[in-house]
């Protein structure tokens, strides 16, 4: 496991408090090619802010949480932002609005992103913005849980049920489109089906996943 980065960057005209961004770095392609435009677009963030980069050795498959969990180890902010490699962030001000709603009283914001697979904005699933209480709460993440497609989804479910949350047009993310997805363990997809199933059908109703 090795983490990059740590360092504070400001931007010109910057005020409030800091954010922690953590951005997970697999080990395949495209994510070690798009990660450079990701970071590129957040250094434009009218936000203060330090950028944590999580990297995984080649394994045989990735281990999500565990790099969220070691990010979150070594992170200062009281505000911190799990930012998957493959976003970007065409609009400078998108992190100070999160940032804004948890000031109004929010525990985690959750951004949205155009699916290319629905064609319609959803919740980005994997991406929370929270008060940093907020996982002390809850706990670090399961780290059995192996790959990338459904292994944050227990702390979304968590999210659902234990705090108050945003998720709304007004804050939108982009995403790179990418093919890499990693090896799925049989007994993660197993396990993780359900949890799926259920939290997927709560934002069906609530209007954050296409119908």
């Amino acid at each position: 496991m090795e983490v990059e980065g740590g360092g504070v960057e400001g931007h010109e005209g910057t005020t409030g408090e800091m954010i922690s961004i953590i951005i997970p770095l697999m080990p395949i392609e495209p994510y070690d090619r798009v990660v450079k435009n990701c970071v590129e677009s957040i250094n434009k963030q009218n936000v203060n802010k330090e950028v944590i980069i999580v990297q995984q050795a080649i394994e045989r498959y990735i281990l999500k949480n565990k790099l969220l969990n070691e990010g979150f180890k070594r992170s200062k902010g009281d505000t911190v932002f799990f930012c998957d490699a493959d976003m970007t962030f065409d609009d400078p001000s998108v992190l100070g609005k999160m940032q804004a709603k948890l000031d109004e009283g929010y525990d985690v914001v959750f951004p949205k992103f155009m699916s290319w697979q629905y064609e319609q904005l959803k919740i980005a699933d994997g991406a929370p913005c929270f008060k940093r209480n907020v996982m002390l709460k809850h706990g670090v993440l399961n780290t059995g849980l192996k790959g990338i497609s459904w292994v944050t989804f227990p702390f979304l479910e968590w999210c659902l049920e234990n705090t108050k949350y945003y998720c709304g047009d007004d804050i939108v993310v982009g995403h790179q489109r990418v093919s890499g997805k990693g090896k799925r363990n049989g007994q993660t997809a197993s396990y993780m089906r359900p949890v799926f199933k259920r939290t997927v059908k709560r934002l069906k109703k609530e209007g954050l996943w296409p119908a």
